[in-house]
C-alpha cells in the first residue's frame, strides 16, 4: 500500500466542474472529417495557409515571423527530439534538466542519444542551476522545462560562463502571454507542445523555433530537417481522437456501473493510484518527427486566438479565486503565467486536500513525479533532492464561472482548516 503522499488525485464523485470547452473536442472531431474528405493537394494548400497563420497568432505584441524560423511537428516529443538533432546532439552527451518533468522529455533525449543530468526544483517550482558545472570543457547543453508555467531565468543562465546552450521548452506556460516578448528576445532555440492538458492543448502537434541568427551550422541542419519530415497520417489523427474519447469517458464513469463494462471493451482507461510511479517504457526507437496534421493546425490556430481573447478575463479570475482564499501563503505564481492554480500543501495533507476538493466537484492533478525515481533514469547524473513535487496540487480554474471560482475558494479553505 502505498503512502497518501503518493497517491494521485482522486477523480470526483458525481457532476465534475467544467475542466476545458467540450466544443473544442468536437471541432477536432469536425475537422478530422473535414480533412480525410480533401484531395491530397488541397490539404497541403491548406496547410501552408494555417501554418502562416498560426505563425502570426503566436506571442502576441512580438513578431515571431521576422524573428524565427519556425518548424511546425507532430507532437512535442519530435520538436524535442529535432531540437536535439539541431544542434547535434553527441552520443553520451549531458542535457541537464529539472527533475521535475514528463517521462516523454527525457525520452527525447535518450532517443537522441543524450544522457539526462537532474537538477532540483526549488520552492518556487524553478530550475536550481547552482549545481551546473562551471568548468566543462566544451559547450554544456541546458533544458529549461518551466515546470508548473513558472518561466525560467533565461538571462541569469545566459550571464554564467562559460554560457550554456538553452533549449526553451515552454510546452507547460501560458504561450499566449504578452511576458513573452521578454522570453523570446532571451531565446535561441524554443519549443512548444500543443498537446491535451497544455495551455493551449489539442490533440497534438509541436513546434520548434529557431532564432534567425543563431549560427550557420544549425540553420543548416533546420532547411535538411524541414524538408526530410515525413508527413502525418490520418489513420493516427483518428487514433488520437479515439484514445482523447477514451480519456474524456475514463473520467466522466469512473464512478459509475458503467465504467467496468467500458473498461474491458477498452472503451476507458485503468486509472491508476500512483500516476506515473509505474513507469511505462515509451518505445524511443519509434519517436520519429513528422509535420503537424492539417487537423491539429487548423485547430490549434482557432485556440490560440480564442485564449488570447480571454487573456484579461483569466487574469480577473485568477485574482478573484486567490482573494477568496483566506491562507495565502498557499498559493505559488502569478495569474498571468501559470496555467492553473498551484497550491502548496504538506505530503501528508496534499490527498486529503484533493479528496475533500473532489467531493465538491472540483478536480485537481498534480506533476510530476521526478523523472530520476523511474527505472529508466535511475542510473543517470542527479544532483537533485527534489521533494517540491509532494507539495504540489494543481486546480484548473480558467473555465470555471465566478460563482464557481467562489465556491472553489470556501472549498479549497475547508479543506485546509479540516486536514
Amino acid at each position: 500500500m502505498l503512502p497518501e503522499s503518493l497517491l494521485y488525485c482522486p477523480p470526483v464523485r458525481g457532476k465534475m466542474k467544467t475542466l476545458y470547452p467540450s466544443h473544442f473536442f468536437l471541432l477536432d472531431c469536425v475537422l478530422f472529417v473535414f480533412t480525410a474528405l480533401l484531395p491530397r493537394p488541397a490539404r497541403r494548400a491548406f496547410a501552408s495557409r494555417y501554418e502562416k497563420r498560426l505563425s502570426e497568432s503566436l506571442f502576441p505584441d512580438y513578431n515571431v515571423r521576422e524573428q524565427f524560423d519556425i518548424l511546425y511537428v507532430d507532437n512535442g516529443t519530435s520538436a524535442l527530439v529535432s531540437a536535439f538533432k539541431l544542434i547535434r546532439l553527441a552520443k553520451g552527451e549531458r542535457v541537464y534538466l529539472n527533475s521535475n518533468t514528463c517521462t516523454a522529455v527525457g525520452e527525447s533525449i535518450l532517443a537522441s542519444g543524450g544522457e539526462p543530468a537532474f537538477l532540483t526544483t526549488n520552492y518556487e517550482g524553478l530550475t536550481d542551476d547552482s549545481f551546473l558545472p562551471n568548468d566543462v570543457a566544451g559547450r554544456t547543453v541546458v533544458l529549461l522545462t518551466n515546470t508548473y508555467g513558472f518561466l525560467e531565468n533565461v538571462r541569469s543562465l545566459k550571464a554564467r560562463k562559460p554560457c550554456p546552450l538553452i533549449i526553451n521548452d515552454l510546452s507547460q506556460a501560458n504561450i499566449v502571454s504578452p511576458e513573452f516578448r521578454a522570453v523570446c528576445e532571451e531565446s535561441e532555440l524554443i519549443v512548444l507542445s500543443f498537446g491535451p492538458e497544455k495551455y493551449v492543448g489539442g490533440l497534438g502537434g509541436g513546434a520548434l523555433l529557431v532564432k534567425k541568427d543563431v549560427p550557420k551550422e544549425i540553420r543548416l541542419e533546420l532547411s535538411i530537417l524541414s524538408t526530410s519530415l515525413q508527413e502525418f497520417m490520418l489513420s493516427a489523427q483518428l487514433k488520437k481522437i479515439v484514445n482523447r474519447l477514451r480519456y474524456i469517458m475514463t473520467f466522466v464513469t469512473v464512478n459509475t456501473l458503467l465504467y467496468g463494462i467500458l473498461k474491458s471493451v477498452g472503451a476507458a482507461y485503468t486509472l491508476h493510484p500512483s500516476k506515473d510511479i509505474e513507469y511505462v517504457l515509451l518505445l524511443r526507437d519509434s519517436i520519429m518527427p513528422r509535420r503537424i496534421s492539417l487537423p491539429d493546425i487548423m485547430s490549434i490556430t482557432r485556440r490560440i486566438r480564442w485564449y488570447s481573447r480571454r487573456q484579461s478575463e483569466e487574469r480577473g479570475k485568477y485574482k478573484l479565486l486567490v482573494r477568496a482564499i483566506e491562507q495565502k501563503n498557499r498559493t505559488i505564481g502569478k495569474e498571468s503565467v501559470s496555467p492553473m492554480l498551484i497550491l502548496r500543501c504538506t505530503p501528508e495533507t496534499r490527498y486529503a486536500v484533493a479528496k475533500s476538493l473532489a467531493s465538491k466537484g472540483f478536480q485537481t492533478t498534480w506533476n510530476y513525479t521526478p523523472l530520476f525515481m523511474s527505472k529508466p533514469f535511475r542510473n543517470f547524473s542527479c544532483q537533485s533532492d527534489n521533494k517540491l513535487w509532494q507539495s504540489i496540487l494543481q486546480v484548473p480554474y480558467r473555465f470555471l464561472t465566478h460563482a464557481q471560482l467562489v465556491d472553489l475558494g470556501n472549498a479549497i479553505n475547508y479543506a485546509f482548516k479540516n486536514n
